[in-house]
């Protein structure tokens, strides 16, 4: 007990969050009941807590108790207070018919490929001639012809789509996703259906874009290779929309994608800057204060050149509270610092447990904390070079075991590099950031700013080129992983007992980290029987005939032959779900037969019958033929009465390939003729084999 005296926050922050996780995914309690219900735990708490100080009487579990209760459903009731979409005024909560709607632009926008997506706040909207008032955040896309700002009021024709949930099994979800940023709507808007009406700006905010923008606009002038000018724009500002594929792709398979987005490595480097610059102000009187004040200001004006960016924003609060703390003098552990910051963020904005970003910087650095040092004890150089190598190799491996489980749940892949790159990208980061901000800020001074932004490109075109190389030596990641929710709980548990297990030196936590392994193992082997059941999944792909057939861990997909990748959104969360050894085309699969524009396929005893725009005009069969899955396709236009007249079939499915009035009509002759069928424009049709 008396181990936990010196870690008080983390105790609060640790119920804060399950109170937190358990109104996200269990939301039993109405708002007013959670909200009533923190109100009366913290009464009882201070009530408790006035006895105790009074020494009426003493029960310190129990006041350990009420605390640990009070912190819990705030965090519950934090979660639903955020939560808009409870709102009465809400879109989501009946609207109507909508004819008209006002916006207000509340963030720059973000360049898509053929448009420009903007994220709005809804004022009002028009409903049968009569005007009125509602709440709701959402996505508004607009042509490339017209640029809005931040601050710009739109009216706009037409009515706001509710964003719709995945079609697919294991598909990414991102109305959830979307809803932990409050957003639930989208709306595709054409060419002469908007209109601007106003201009009502936060004048802070303003100027933070607007600073952002001329930083932008300073980095364009003076790096001139589109690449590296991504990669810097990334790097300092946050900005990757210029970052292309193959480079993402490159720093992803190297385990250096983290320098691509400003967070705690950015600000980190900072900071360290400024301590090494202004470090001799904590030998003067009121110097550790001074010290901390210019540091903060500084941190924050970086913030805001940024444009308040969420994960800058998340690591600035981060620092801000380590800043403060060595600034206090009073003896205090970073465990407790870090745990101050992640309970204010999520005070602010409880659906910031659910960022990715989030979690694994807060992993991250609980393991450079944690772990590091007793890894860089492990051997001393006596080299300053080979101390220097072995000191950012020990991060990497530390911040690299703090976070490869969630690495691989939420990405699939490990790169086995990874301390290689590091090597690279860590010392990199802090000379392109350096330099990248000197561009910026000596703009003015033209020739300096060219020649300095000439020094930055360079130093990005190597490290581009040494990633790339480490990309394509042998083994350089580990790809197709699939881990569950519950089997990355396990060893995320499974590795947190036992760095506890060096801490505390009991026995009972290596049985435990055991226990949890073989639970992980248990779990693991589940899930390899389950996934080897044989089924055969049409999914849900607009104009595309899609079609998985699984059995022990095998895959015959029926797909286009020349490959499309934008199918693999849709259908690659499945297929690792599914733990492959192989993947084969139908069209080179023996069971595959295609005769008379007809396709044959005939999987674990049952044949299935693809009719499509192949088929002659003029065929008629002798004699109906058997199938046991018929499946209308693209550019099939015979009637329901000929498919009647030529099959024989227990189930006729209509896949996502036939358009939307096809579809419409098949289903009503269907109808009709009292003929089942299942349409895949629903969802994704799952048949057991």
């Amino acid at each position: 007990m008396l181990q936990w005296i010196p870690y008080a926050f983390v105790r609060i922050a640790i119920s804060f969050i399950a109170g937190v996780l358990l109104a996200i995914y269990y939301p039993l309690l109405d708002r007013e009941a959670a909200i009533i219900i923190a109100i009366v735990c913290c009464g009882g708490y201070l009530v408790l807590f006035v006895l105790l100080r009074k020494k009426l009487f003493y029960f310190h579990y129990w006041l350990a108790v009420a605390g640990f209760v009070t912190t819990f459903f705030l965090g519950y009731a934090c979660v639903l207070w955020h939560n808009q979409a409870l709102d009465n005024d809400h879109l989501l909560n009946g609207s109507g018919e909508i004819d008209y709607y006002t916006v207000f632009i509340s963030k720059p926008p973000v360049e898509k490929e053929n448009t420009y997506q903007y994220e709005a706040e809804l004022m009002q909207y028009q409903t049968s001639g009569k005007w009125c008032s509602a709440k709701a955040r959402m996505y508004i896309y607009l042509r490339k012809d017209t640029l809005f700002a931040y601050g710009d009021e739109l009216l706009i024709h037409g009515q706001p789509n509710e964003i719709e949930p995945p079609k697919n099994p294991y598909e990414f979800d991102y109305k959830q996703f979307l809803s932990y940023k409050n957003i639930y709507h989208q709306s595709f808007v054409r060419q002469g259906d908007y209109f601007l009406v106003g201009h009502d700006a936060n004048a802070f905010f303003k100027r933070s874009y607007q600073l952002r923008l001329w930083a932008v606009q300073q980095l364009e002038k003076n790096i001139r290779s589109q690449r590296e000018l991504g990669i810097v724009k990334a790097l300092v500002l946050g900005l990757k929309d210029d970052v292309d594929d193959e480079v993402q792709q490159a720093y992803a398979a190297s385990g250096a994608m983290h320098v691509l987005a400003v967070s705690g490595l950015h600000v980190g480097i900072i900071y360290l800057l400024i301590t090494v610059a202004l470090g001799s102000l904590k030998y003067i009187k009121y110097g550790p204060w001074l010290l901390a004040f210019i540091s903060l200001l500084l941190l924050w004006a970086y913030a805001m050149l940024t444009g308040f960016s969420a994960s800058v924003l998340r690591a600035t609060t981060m620092f801000t509270a380590i800043i403060i703390a060595q600034a206090t003098g009073r003896q205090t552990n970073i465990y407790n610092t870090l745990s101050v910051s992640a309970f204010v963020l999520l005070l602010f904005d409880p659906y910031l447990i659910m960022s990715v970003g989030f979690q694994l910087s807060y992993l991250a650095v609980l393991g450079i904390v944690y772990v590091q040092p007793k890894l860089y004890g492990l051997y001393v150089f006596d080299s300053k070079l080979a101390d220097w190598a072995w000191g950012i190799t020990t991060v990497s491996l530390a911040a690299q075991l703090a976070t490869f489980p969630l690495g691989i749940y939420y990405f699939h892949q490990f790169p086995t590099y990874f301390f290689l790159s590091n090597i690279i990208v860590i010392p990199g980061a802090l000379i392109v950031l350096c330099g990248g901000l000197g561009v910026i800020f000596i703009g003015a001074w033209e020739l300096g700013a060219y020649y300095l932004g000439l020094l930055v490109q360079g130093i990005v075109w190597l490290i581009n080129t040494s990633l790339f190389y480490l990309k394509e030596l042998p083994f350089s990641q580990i790809t197709d992983i699939h881990f569950s929710a519950v089997e990355t709980v396990f060893i995320i548990a499974a590795i947190v007992t036992f760095l506890l297990l060096f801490q505390v030196k009991k026995v009972r936590l290596a049985y435990f980290s055991l226990v949890l392994a073989s639970l992980f193992s248990v779990v693991r082997v589940w899930d390899m029987i389950e996934s080897a059941e044989s089924k055969v999944v049409f999914y849900d792909i607009q104009g595309q005939s899609v079609i998985d057939f699984f059995a022990d861990h095998h895959l015959v997909a029926y797909e286009p032959e020349e490959g499309d990748s934008s199918i693999d959104f849709h259908v690659s969360g499945n297929r690792l779900s599914r733990h492959l050894d192989s993947k084969i085309l139908c069209f080179n699969y023996s069971g595959y037969r295609k005769q008379y524009g007809l396709e044959f396929i005939l999987w674990k005893e049952t044949l299935f019958v693809i009719l499509s725009d192949s088929i002659p005009d003029q065929l008629k069969l002798a004699k109906p033929g058997r199938a046991d899955v018929l499946v209308i396709s693209k550019g099939f236009q015979k009637s329901l009465t000929w498919v009647n007249d030529n099959f024989d079939y227990d189930q006729l499915i209509i896949d996502s390939a036939v358009n939307h009035w096809r579809r419409v009509n098949l289903e009503k002759e269907a109808q009709k003729l009292q003929v089942e069928c299942k349409s895949v424009n629903d969802g994704a049709v799952i048949i057991d084999i």
